[in-house]
């Protein structure tokens, strides 16, 4: 059953197949299964990324997963189904490029199912971490208003703590018209004084106001920016890195990973490159080395007719039609 699925997928005859040593269907199976390794790794690798790590929906997962996994169908079954003196290592060395990036892909894969629990504890703190340094480089960057306020306000309490003293020592004589009590002159001072508290008292509101204000712009402004980023596929993928090689054991894990699936996408290269031709492959390159001859002798047959189409002229086919005619031969012999 398998050996005629198999045979059916590498586009052979059946019929033919089957006829074949029992190393040579042997090796049809292994090489179909060894197919499926990759395809699954694609699939598996597309539906995951997609869907839980970019959060597409779930069909459009499914969709993609099946076109990663057709299309490395497609590119290992010509790379199966061609003989190794057709440019063999060129595909050896593309096929290994294709292997790499599967590797990348899946082993990333892998990595964010193992370490999905501590990578989101990983990420939640770092967001925090980013969230306040955002927060205090806007709130620094956007601070000009404020710091006007600021200085009115440092200025108007400068000015009140002034005039108070400057009220105060009117009341007690020690300074101005130098007369103990309240008069006219400390009236006035505690006037002006007064007027001055309540002027401090405005800018000190506005200042809390503007400081409120620019606080929550800015934790607004670093709740979108490090929401921006934990959306982003870079970002997750860089989380995943530092948290892989914050320590030897994850990063040991992170490594082992990489390297089984390069094994698995690997193995299936070199196993078709290293194992020798079997009489069924032979066969079929021999049928085409068969197809070859004869295309070689029908253009040499072809440039020889148009030699003596030069020679000859319009006599040429009558030549040839009587060097064809058996009778003419047997009257000659």
């Amino acid at each position: 059953m398998t050996v005629k699925l198999f045979s059916k997928l590498f586009g052979y005859s059946y019929d033919a197949v089957k006829t074949q040593t029992t190393v040579s269907r042997q090796k049809i199976v292994t090489l179909g299964t060894l197919l499926l390794i990759p395809v699954f790794l694609w699939t598996f690798s597309g539906f995951y990324l997609a869907h839980y790590v970019l959060e597409v929906s779930l069909f459009k997962s499914i969709i993609t997963g099946l076109v990663l996994g057709t299309m490395i169908f497609f590119v290992d079954r010509s790379f199966i189904a061609t003989p190794k003196v057709k440019g063999g290592k060129f595909l050896v060395a593309f096929r290994l490029a294709f292997a790499l990036v599967s590797t990348i892909l899946g082993s990333l894969t892998i990595d964010l199912v193992v370490f999905s629990g501590d990578l989101e504890e990983y990420r939640e703190a770092k967001a925090v971490k980013l969230k306040t340094d955002v927060a205090d480089e806007y709130y620094a960057s956007h601070r000009q208003e404020l710091d006007r306020v600021a200085s009115e306000r440092q200025e108007a309490e400068q000015r009140y703590l002034t005039l108070d003293d400057a009220h105060i020592a009117e009341m007690d004589g020690s300074y101005g018209t130098g007369k103990y009590g309240s008069g006219k002159v400390a009236a006035a001072k505690g006037e002006k004084a007064a007027a001055a508290l309540e002027k401090w008292g405005v800018l000190d509101e506005d200042y809390q106001r503007e400081q409120s204000k620019l606080r929550d712009e800015s934790l607004v402004h670093a709740e979108e920016a490090v929401s921006k980023r934990g959306d982003a596929l870079l970002s997750k993928v860089t989380d995943l890195h530092e948290f892989a090689m914050s320590t030897k054991e994850s990063a040991f894990i992170f490594w082992l990973f990489f390297v089984f699936v390069f094994a698995l996408e690997a193995y299936f290269i070199i196993y078709k490159s290293a194992v020798s031709e079997t009489l069924f492959e032979k066969l079929l390159m021999s049928e085409e080395m068969i197809g070859e001859t004869r295309m070689e002798t029908l253009k040499r047959q072809r440039e020889e007719m148009l030699r003596q189409d030069g020679l000859l002229g319009p006599r040429a086919e009558k030549m040839r039609r009587i060097a064809e005619d058996d009778g003419f031969k047997r009257k000659v012999g």
